[in-house]
């Protein structure tokens, strides 16, 4: 796995049997793999200790505990799972998040054997290949404000309200 042009070194930690990337904060019905952020600064320099990934395009460190996702940034969070038990500890809360390897906005993946993938819940077995990765474009989108409630409860707040304010004026 080569992220913004640096290869990850996948060997020192645990062994991982899957790797997410994501570019959406949750994932599998509302899980967030990321996990939450220590810090609003999205991208800290560290020289030694703490959980380390070369993820910027100039090969600098980068802590990845204090990183934060935001849909916005343009990048691409890598995270490894240990295995499908990981990923279940994750989604009920009895673990914060997988192991979070990179954020960057270009991968190339390189496969030698063919193995299972998946996108979007649609499994596959994808024979070897290189398989490349980058943020293509955004859509700017609109929020509308909450709906009004149009409840019958409503109603009688809205109504009660108007009689304590016709009883004040009195």
């Amino acid at each position: 796995i080569i992220c913004d042009g640096v290869s990850l070194q996948l060997t020192g930690g645990p062994q991982l049997q899957g790797i997410a990337l994501l570019n959406i904060p949750s994932t599998h019905g509302g899980t967030n793999m990321w996990g939450d952020s220590k810090s609003k600064f999205s991208r800290k320099k560290v020289k030694k200790d703490g959980e380390l990934s070369s993820s910027s395009s100039l090969g600098d460190l980068i802590d990845l505990s204090s990183a934060s996702q935001d849909i916005g940034d343009k990048m691409i969070e890598v995270i490894g799972l240990e295995n499908c038990l990981h990923m279940g500890q994750v989604r009920t809360g009895l673990r914060s998040s997988g192991k979070r390897l990179a954020q960057c906005s270009h991968i190339v993946i390189r496969t030698k054997k063919q193995f299972p993938m998946q996108i979007d819940g649609e499994p596959w077995n994808q024979p070897p290949c290189t398989i490349e990765i980058a943020h293509k474009n955004q859509v700017p989108m609109l929020l509308a404000p909450p709906p009004k409630s149009r409840s019958f409860f409503n109603f009688l707040s809205h109504a009660t309200r108007k009689s304590e304010d016709l009883i004040d004026d009195y």
